[in-house]
């Protein structure tokens, strides 16, 4: 009965039914100014953008793809896990996908196989980890399960074709520089075998756009020895083939050959295939991994300057990033499905994980790293496409969707975004280009983001740049009747909290001015503000408020979830019984949120343990209370409570709690019985 009346009310709110089946077809892997793979279930791996060519995404390549062999009462069998083959090999018949970003999974249900056979791929997307989430790897993990009474052989293959050379670019449009590319069967090392592409060298020959140059590096595909007695064979070959050259070995034995013509720099398309084949009892399950990892040592922008990835300052090349990853892949999957797990344990999560993890690919698969100046580090951006393929800023309206997701998860890369926004409009401002709307946008998301999360140091430190640009762009707009209530709210929030009383005088004329009639500039709600407002947690950190009010149906007298706040995790359980209401908020995690994150990933935490003074709950229904007890930790808590309007009891606590990692506040309101 509970699960139903969540359901129906997730449905209501979100839209659509209830599972991952109800997304997209197709998921894009990557992590943050990384690029991405995308994997297109049943069809296999789709196009590509692993050299900040979002504009120009690289088209599938038929050289890649993944593929099982079994040998069981001397029967052999061989197929593609797909559903069709570039090559007109074997495919599996029946194949069941599913993705949530950062994560996607394939399995063979094909009854004549001696083995069952189920793979996940995902992007070391972290939260609150800028540079673990900056890992340019995709692991894919093959799990396998003998449902025979006999051992079986078993070797399952990853083919790669590499794009290296391949990219594009606004205002240069797609390109192709398959010149010199070389591929390189790697010796192996501590359990880890593979393969590894090389591009020419960057300064080979001059080019009419250096944005070519982020087409070269490294990649590489890589496998670890799920045990030592696997058998591990590696090869590279020509994909533009009529079939793999080593499809037949594969066939026959479960390993794979090397096609020596493609060994030395070519100019045709080169690609690489692992496989590992074991011998598995009866009942027995292994799990080999895999990673598809790239490395670009410097990226160029349209101007030609060039600066380093936040990932090429940790790894050398390919090969290293790969062997970084298949060591640690146990705790990166683990932190990366931290915030689905979550979710996962209650109900209304499962229907609102689709279109959560469709908004967190869409802000992760948009950033892109960009120069912040002469001599400082390089910083991440979202960046959007337009029809055309050239690179712009993301629309106000698309980019607040993504700030949502962003302030749960990466609250620092949202506002390395807003300070990229607002260097970009000060350096139009400055050529005289005068961007009006845009400077009016970032003002609007930096109030969004300090309301958020209460970093008056951050604003400290970009208030001088966001009053000059923001001042002058809003009165222009004014006289041409552009401007929205929402420009002008912004700017009063901003300078008020900056203590800035000429702009605030400044903002509250405009807003005097505006018809009632004007433009709010309102944004639709996404996906992540529903699931706040459905859980209904907020935390005001200036008044030590805790608000909790949650969307109930009319039917539901219970409702649970995950809490995500900037800098907070938390879990609240909410039992609406006739006469009594009770909320339990615990405080799961206190994330590190960054004072300065001008620098990613630097700078003190501004993030503490919970100072609670106040509690105050919005009841669904009206209710006469008779009392209000609250327990910390389960010990009682001195408090006083007073009732108001609509529903409204406010909870004073004396004195104030602290409230760490663990740690549990529970109100228990006492209701007078029929009333």
């Amino acid at each position: 009965m509970l699960a139903a009346a969540c359901l129906v009310c997730m449905a209501a709110l979100f839209g659509g039914q209830a599972g991952l089946d109800s997304g997209p077809s197709a998921v894009r892997l990557g992590g943050i100014g990384t690029g991405w793979i995308e994997w297109r279930g049943s069809e296999g791996f789709g196009a590509t953008a692993l050299s900040q060519n979002h504009a120009y995404p690289v088209a599938p390549q038929r050289g890649s793809f993944l593929a099982v062999w079994t040998k069981a009462q001397g029967r052999t069998t061989a197929r593609v896990l797909a559903r069709s083959s570039h090559y007109g090999l074997p495919c599996s018949e029946k194949l069941a996908s599913r993705h949530a970003f950062p994560f996607a999974s394939l399995a063979s249900l094909d009854d004549d196989l001696p083995v069952t056979v189920s793979v996940e791929l995902f992007a070391p997307v972290i939260p609150y980890d800028v540079t673990a989430s900056s890992i340019p790897a995709v692991p894919i993990v093959f799990t396998v399960r003998n449902v025979s009474r006999a051992p079986v052989e078993v070797a399952v293959a990853v083919s790669w074709e590499t794009v290296l050379g391949l990219g594009g670019a606004s205002g240069l449009g797609p390109f192709s520089l398959r010149r010199g590319i070389t591929a390189r069967a790697l010796a192996t090392s501590a359990g880890v075998a593979g393969i590894s592409f090389m591009g020419p060298e960057l300064e080979d020959e001059p080019v009419a756009d250096l944005r070519m140059h982020n087409a070269r590096g490294s990649q590489a595909l890589l496998t670890r020895f799920p045990s030592p007695d696997a058998d591990v064979t590696v090869c590279a070959w020509d994909p533009a083939a009529d079939a793999p050259r080593w499809w037949n070995t594969f066939k026959e034995r479960g390993s794979v050959t090397e096609d020596e013509a493609s060994q030395a720099g070519t100019t045709r398309n080169v690609a690489g295939a692992v496989a590992v084949r074991l011998d598995m009892k009866a009942n027995e399950t292994r799990e080999i991994p895999f990673v598809i990892a790239w490395h670009s040592p410097r990226i160029y922008d349209r101007h030609g300057a060039d600066f380093r990835p936040l990932y090429a300052g940790r790894f050398a090349n390919a090969e290293a990033v790969g062997r970084f990853v298949l060591e640690d892949r146990g705790a990166l999957r683990a932190l990366a499905s931290e915030w689905q797990t979550r979710l996962s344990r209650s109900v209304a999560g499962e229907a609102a994980l689709p279109k959560l993890s469709v908004e967190l690919e869409e802000a992760m698969c948009v950033t892109q790293w960009v120069a912040q100046g002469e001599g400082q580090a390089s910083s991440a951006a979202l960046i959007g496409s337009g029809e055309d393929g050239a690179d712009q800023s993301l629309s106000l309206e698309r980019r607040f969707r993504m700030q949502s997701a962003l302030l749960a998860l990466f609250p620092e890369l949202d506002a390395a975004d807003i300070e990229w926004r607002l260097a970009t409009a000060s350096a139009r401002r400055l050529l005289q280009e005068e961007d009006d709307r845009l400077s009016a946008d970032v003002a609007v998301l930096a109030a969004a983001h300090v309301h958020a999360t209460s970093n008056r140091a951050w604003l400290s430190a970009i208030w001088p740049g966001l009053r000059e640009a923001a001042i002058p762009a809003l009165g222009r707009l004014a006289e041409r009747r552009a401007s929205t209530r929402t420009d002008v709210e912004a700017l009063l929030d901003l300078a008020t909290l900056a203590n800035d009383a000429d702009a605030a005088a400044f903002a509250a004329g405009l807003g005097e001015k505006l018809p009632d009639s004007g433009r709010v500039g309102a944004h639709t709600p996404s996906a992540w503000d529903d699931w706040r407002a459905l859980i209904g947690c907020e935390w005001n950190p200036e008044r030590q408020e805790l608000v909790l009010a949650p969307r109930l149906g009319p039917t539901q007298s219970r409702l649970s979830g995950p809490i995500f706040l900037p800098g907070y995790w938390a879990w609240c359980e909410w039992r609406q019984l006739p006469s009594r209401t009770t909320v339990e908020v615990r405080l799961d995690r206190v994330m590190p949120m960054r004072v300065a994150p001008r620098r990613l990933g630097l700078g003190p935490s501004l993030t503490t343990p919970l100072a609670v003074r106040q509690v105050t709950l919005r009841l669904p229904r009206r209710h006469t209370i008779e009392d209000v007890r609250v327990a910390v930790g389960g010990a009682p808590t001195a408090c006083t409570a007073r009732q108001g309007e609509g529903g409204r009891i406010e909870v004073s606590l004396d004195p104030p709690v602290t409230v760490g990692p663990g740690d549990r506040i529970t109100v228990e309101v006492m209701l007078e019985s029929g009333r």
